[in-house]
């Protein structure tokens, strides 16, 4: 049976050094977060299937858009709101960050262990190459946003490994909101 997410009252982000934020919970609902997520995670794959083909197709003599780059920052992106879902619906907040390894060290314990044995199992990592990964692929979203000004970001065989892994696991179908018409919605 999916866990169900009813909205509470508006909070403010605890621990938040904004002064200037009208953010409150209340209107970031988990149903909207989920929705964002989806969207991203769906262009994502198809920004990923794209970028394979015009590899593949490249001639080197008509200008190609070089993909890799709105990929990654798009699977970051998708990878984040993921993480901050599972922590939403937990919690009821999370911290507005991009933050990719922080996030993911701060999941309930449940999402936290079953995530964890899934990438460990299905990319053949051992506890501590699972960290060392995270932990390049963490500023991911900041640094290729403008990958032109910087010289480092972590791509490797595992971060789209690690954007299916998350984006699915939250997007599986076994939370369901509440709306405040109490309609439901599952994702």
């Amino acid at each position: 049976m999916p866990r169900k997410f009813i909205p509470q009252a508006p909070r403010q982000c605890e621990n938040c050094n904004r002064t200037d934020c009208e953010f409150s919970l209340s209107d970031f609902t988990g149903e909207k977060i989920a929705r964002e997520c989806k969207t991203y995670y769906d262009l994502f794959l198809e920004l990923e299937q794209r970028s394979r083909l015009v590899q593949l197709v490249h001639d080197g003599e008509e200008y190609e858009p070089n993909l890799m780059g709105p990929a990654i920052v798009i699977g970051s992106l998708s990878a984040e709101l993921s993480l901050k879902l599972l922590i939403f619906i937990e919690k009821g907040q999370f911290d507005c960050i991009h933050d990719l390894e922080k996030l993911f060290y701060n999941l309930p314990d449940n999402d936290l262990n079953e995530l964890s044995t899934r990438l460990r199992t299905e990319v053949h990592l051992d506890d501590n190459s699972l960290r060392a990964c995270i932990k390049q692929i963490a500023h991911n979203f900041e640094f290729w946003r403008y990958f032109f000004q910087a010289d480092v970001g972590g791509i490797t065989h595992f971060f789209p490994k690690f954007v299916h892994i998350v984006c699915d696991y939250a997007l599986s179908g076994k939370y369901s909101f509440v709306k405040e018409d109490g309609s439901e919605i599952q994702f």
